[in-house]
């Protein structure tokens, strides 16, 4: 609603808007939203059990062929 957004701005309201489409852009937002929000400790703890865990996943799932998927939302 980029509309909402102009119209918050413009009431000089403060907007952060974020869309991440990956786990990597995920883990991304977590670090921006707590320096946003002044809440930087929290948010590196969480990454500390987050990061290692999605570095485990990409490793093992590497080797594995892609599989096809479909969105009708």
């Amino acid at each position: 609603m980029p509309e909402h957004v102009d119209t918050l701005r413009g009431w000089g309201i403060p907007v952060w808007v974020t869309y991440p489409r990956t786990v990597a852009e995920g883990l991304a937002m977590i670090r921006d939203l707590g320096e946003v929000t002044g809440t930087q400790a929290r948010a590196e703890a969480m990454l500390a059990e987050l990061q290692p865990l999605y570095e485990r996943v990409s490793a093992q799932s590497a080797s594995r062929p892609p599989v096809a998927a479909e969105w009708a939302g």
